[in-house]
């Protein structure tokens, strides 16, 4: 079966069906079932806390026998009961922000004795601070708060951030693409430069260094809803969103202050006609702090941007992966489109039930398939070198049967069947 796998892989522009993909797990065509698991660390809080306190009204205050872990709308928390604890800290009051920074639950009107548990009624923005009873100077970044579900206080866990599981084999009539897998932050400082894009005509200035902006386009999907936030929390100084239609023209701008903490491209009056985005911040690179694009109606925590343009494309395939492969033949892969490779091949021509990968290889360098077997007294193996000759063609070096007395030419051994590559 595993042979049979590998006689029509898919190209890159067509997708692995789930059989498909289950054979390239268990090297078999198998029958699976997905198994996915939200695995969530128990700690909801990734921020930092600040010297101050939210008052009842939603307004921050600097006071330095306080912290609170926001100076404008907090984080976002779905509405439900939840405890928070501070190891050192005695008390705790909290309001919940809608988006716009209205207040609309006082959830602690007085202090509250820490752990505290509480219950939200709607869906909001978590504002709280803490203190000690002696109203001690606190200094922010001594202090970690936790936020769990539930009404019972647990032992402190670092936050960490949440993931998914899945186990190997998926559900039948599934079908996956490379790109389906992406960064929950689409936007990186590797596409942001000093300059600014012109309210007026959206073209690009890059004669200031007191403003930072986006090196390309980014498509949108305009069926869709997205939000662009940043750790910035100037008052006077904006973030904006620059549209573009199809063919590229300029459509129009919308902006907000940093302290608003984000804006949702959809409130654009003529977002129906964009295709492009452009985003513009009044700071210099040096200053612009979490710059986050995800889909969605809601701002989360932050996540560092992570280039998973890692598209898998099948550069080439042994169509008889049961005929030796002699010394000089080349592989003339389909692509140059790649930044590693890696080898799947099999012991021999005969009993393939095993097959090894070489792992990732930089493109422009070869390698070394070799298995060694070994005894009390002797051992035994194979060899065969791969060569780079160019970005699209590697080439095979004589491959060899050893044992501690001898050593034979023998091309049955190490069959590649199928090479990968990888951006």
């Amino acid at each position: 079966m595993a042979r049979e796998f590998f006689k029509d892989l898919p190209n890159t522009t067509t997708p692995l069906t789930a059989s498909r993909l289950n054979g390239l797990l268990n090297g078999e065509e198998a029958m699976g079932s997905i198994v996915v698991d939200d695995v969530n660390c128990k700690n909801l809080f990734a921020g930092s806390m600040y010297n101050g306190i939210i008052n009842q009204s939603g307004a921050y205050i600097t006071n330095n026998a306080r912290i609170t872990n926001t100076t404008s709308n907090g984080f976002y928390l779905p509405a439900g009961t939840y405890t928070l604890s501070i190891t050192d800290l005695d008390a705790c009051t909290i309001v919940i922000k809608n988006a716009s920074g209205t207040v609309i639950q006082d959830l602690a009107d007085s202090w509250k004795t820490l752990p505290f548990t509480f219950t939200t009624t709607q869906d909001g923005y978590i504002c709280f601070s803490a203190k000690k009873n002696n109203d001690a100077t606190l200094n922010p970044s001594d202090y970690t708060p936790q936020l769990e579900k539930g009404s019972t206080a647990t032992e402190y866990t670092e936050y960490k951030q949440p993931v998914k599981k899945t186990s190997v084999g998926v559900k039948e009539d599934t079908t996956f693409y490379a790109n389906d897998f992406k960064c929950k932050n689409l936007l990186g400082f590797s596409n942001i430069r000093n300059g600014i894009y012109k309210i007026g005509d959206g073209t690009y200035d890059g004669s200031g260094t007191n403003a930072c902006c986006t090196t390309n386009k980014i498509e949108i999907d305009n069926t869709k809803n997205y939000v662009l936030s940043t750790a910035n929390t100037q008052t006077t100084s904006y973030m904006y969103v620059m549209y573009y239609n199809y063919s590229g023209t300029y459509l129009g701008y919308i902006n907000t202050t940093f302290s608003t903490g984000f804006i949702k491209l959809n409130t654009y009056s003529n977002y129906s006609n964009a295709k492009y985005v452009n985003f513009r911040f009044d700071v210099p690179i040096a200053n612009l702090i979490n710059p986050q694009l995800e889909v969605g109606s809601q701002a989360t925590s932050y996540t560092e941007y992570k280039n998973f343009d890692n598209t898998t494309y099948v550069l080439w395939t042994n169509s008889n992966p049961t005929s030796d492969i002699a010394n000089a033949t080349n592989f003339n892969l389909s692509s140059s489109n790649y930044n590693y490779y890696e080898i799947i091949y099999n012991l021999s021509t005969s009993g393939t039930n095993i097959s090894i990968t070489t792992g990732k290889i930089p493109k422009g360098k070869g390698t070394i398939l070799s298995v060694v077997t070994s005894g009390a007294t002797s051992f035994s193996g194979s060899q065969r070198n791969i060569t780079y000759t160019n970005d699209t063609t590697l080439s095979s070096g004589q491959p060899y049967s050893f044992n501690n007395t001898s050593r034979t030419i023998d091309a049955s051994v190490l069959i590649p069947i199928i090479i990968l590559g990888y951006k």
